[in-house]
């Protein structure tokens, strides 16, 4: 067994995701589609690796990942390590003072 330091790990529920443009590897898990509980992505191009996620409240978050980074993504459930973060897109200003929002990624 290797001792391995964590870092800080974000785990976010959303009721949408979208693993946005085509910066992105799809990370096979070995077992059937229907079977594996997690979706991993790699950034492999620059600037292009984006994550746009509608969360329970309805507020609209998204994400540009760094050239490395890996996603997971699970049933109702995404998580990355938060140093990949290269910037934070967007967030949704309505849904942080309450107004109605519009909770969509597509």
């Amino acid at each position: 067994m290797v001792n391995v330091p964590v870092e800080d790990i974000a785990t976010i529920s959303f009721i949408e995701c979208l693993v946005k443009k085509d910066g992105w590897w799809k990370i096979e898990s070995g077992l059937p589609y229907e079977q594996a509980t997690w979706r991993v992505y790699k950034v492999f191009q620059e600037d292009r690796g984006e994550v746009w996620i509608v969360r329970p409240d309805g507020l609209r978050r998204a994400w540009s990942f760094r050239l490395g980074a890996i996603i997971h993504v699970g049933q109702s459930v995404l998580q990355f390590n938060q140093s990949d973060i290269k910037e934070e897109l967007a967030i949704d200003e309505d849904g942080q003072v309450r107004k109605p929002s519009k909770p969509t990624v597509v």
